[in-house]
């Protein structure tokens, strides 16, 4: 695996860690009624990054098959 690979795997590991944070801070402002950012904004917030994950895992996945295609 290459250290770009790597970096890839590190950003999505970093990136989901950041989804599961603001999934539990959106559940934390709705039960306490905070008004910093509505839900939706925050949803907002954690489609993009789900977005991100999914085109990083899709260009990862084009990476290793570059990856084995060269070893072929």
């Amino acid at each position: 695996m290459s250290d770009r690979q790597e970096a890839c795997e590190r950003l999505i590991a970093n990136i989901e860690d950041a989804i599961e944070s603001l999934e539990r801070g959106k559940e934390e402002c709705s039960l306490d009624d905070w008004d910093f950012f509505s839900p939706e904004e925050m949803e907002e917030i954690i489609e993009h990054l789900r977005e991100i994950v999914a085109k990083l895992n899709v260009h990862l996945t084009a990476m290793e098959d570059n990856e084995f295609d060269e070893e072929v």
